[in-house]
C-alpha cells in the first residue's frame, strides 16, 4: 500500500522579526510618530491608549489591539491620567490578505492573548534585547549553545504565535466593523485639547515658541495641529498665535504701562519693526497710532465729563 503526502499550504508567512516590545509608559508618554515598510501590532495590555494613523484618532483600551499597514504613518500617546502597558511587535510579512484586517480595533479573548503572552516569552528565550528598549533597531540573538532545552526553537514559536494569531484575526469579527476609527471620541479629544493648547498660548503669550513646541505640548503632528486650528478658529497655528499676541499687545498699550519698544521685547518679537509690521497688517494701524487713539478717547471723555 502506498501513501501519498499533501503537501500543506500556508496561508500567512512571517518572514522576518524586526522588534517585539513590552512598554510600561508613563501617563504623559508620547511618541511623535513614524512610519517603516513592515507591519506593526499593538495591543493594550492595561489601561488605555490614543494612536493616530494618518492623522485619525483612535481610543484603544485594555485588551484592545490594532494593526498598521507597512509605511502608514502611525504615533501614540497616553492619555494624561492611566499609565498604559502595551505590547508592540513588528514584522515582515508578503502576504496582502493582511490588509483585509489593518486598521481595525481587536477585542482580544484569553485564547488570543495566550498567543500574545507567548511571544514575549518566547522573546525572551531567543533575544538578548531589552523588551522596554524604544532604541534597539535589531533583534539580538541567543548564543545557540546558551539556550536550555526547555528553550529550544523559540524564534519558531514566535513565528507560529503571531502565524496563528494573525489568521484567528483573518477569521475572526470582533472588530469594531463600522467605526474603527471612532470619530466621536476623536472628536471629543481633538476639542479638548484644543482648549488646552490655546488656553497654554494665552498663559504664554509672553514666552518665546516655536510651532513645534505647540505640537508637543498638544501631542500632535504639524498637519493635525493645523487641521485643529482651522476647524476651530479659521486660521493658521501661526496667524491665531500673531493674533493673540496682537491682543496682548493692544492691552498692553491700553494699559498705558509699556511703551511700544518695551511691548515688543515682552510679547518675543524679534525687533520693533517686526512687531509694528504684524500689528498694523491685523489692525490697519501701527501701535503707536493704536496708543494714541486710545489716549485720545481718554482725553475726549475726559473732556466731556468735565464739563
Amino acid at each position: 500500500m502506498y501513501y501519498m503526502p499533501t503537501n500543506i499550504k500556508n496561508s500567512i508567512t512571517i518572514d522576518s522579526i524586526y522588534t517585539i516590545h513590552y512598554f510600561e509608559y508613563h501617563k504623559n508618554y508620547y511618541f511623535t510618530g513614524e512610519k517603516h515598510d513592515f507591519w506593526e501590532l499593538l495591543y493594550v495590555d492595561k489601561g488605555e491608549i490614543i494612536v493616530t494613523i494618518n492623522e485619525k484618532e483612535i481610543l484603544l483600551k485594555q485588551n484592545q489591539l490594532i494593526l498598521y499597514s507597512p509605511n502608514q504613518f502611525h504615533s501614540v500617546r497616553a492619555n494624561g491620567s492611566v499609565a498604559p502597558n502595551t505590547v508592540i511587535v513588528s514584522f515582515g510579512c508578503r502576504d496582502k490578505i493582511l490588509n483585509k484586517i489593518s486598521n481595525r480595533i481587536y477585542f482580544i479573548n484569553s485564547y488570543e492573548h495566550s498567543f500574545l503572552s507567548g511571544i514575549i516569552r518566547e522573546a525572551k528565550f531567543a533575544y538578548k534585547n531589552n523588551l522596554s528598549d524604544p532604541t534597539y533597531r535589531k533583534l539580538k540573538k541567543q548564543n545557540i549553545k546558551d539556550i536550555p532545552a526547555s528553550q529550544y526553537g523559540a524564534e519558531q514559536m514566535i513565528k507560529c504565535f503571531l502565524e496563528i494569531l494573525l489568521i484567528e484575526f483573518l477569521r475572526s469579527k470582533k472588530y469594531a466593523k463600522k467605526n474603527s476609527i471612532s470619530i466621536e471620541q476623536s472628536q471629543t479629544h481633538l476639542q479638548t485639547r484644543f482648549e488646552f493648547i490655546s488656553t497654554w498660548i494665552n498663559e504664554h503669550i509672553d514666552t518665546n515658541f516655536t510651532v513645534s513646541d505647540l505640537c508637543t505640548k498638544a501631542m500632535l503632528g504639524k498637519s493635525a495641529l493645523e487641521s485643529l486650528f482651522k476647524e476651530n478658529t479659521g486660521m493658521s497655528v501661526i496667524a491665531y498665535c500673531r493674533k493673540m499676541k496682537t491682543e496682548a499687545a493692544k492691552k498692553m498699550l491700553r494699559e498705558d504701562i509699556y511703551n511700544v519698544s518695551q511691548i515688543s521685547e515682552l510679547l518675543g518679537f524679534s525687533s520693533v519693526h517686526y512687531f509694528s509690521r504684524t500689528f498694523k497688517k491685523l489692525e490697519n494701524i501701527s501701535p503707536s497710532e493704536y496708543a494714541k487713539s486710545v489716549k485720545a478717547v481718554i482725553d475726549h471723555a475726559t473732556l466731556i465729563k468735565s464739563r
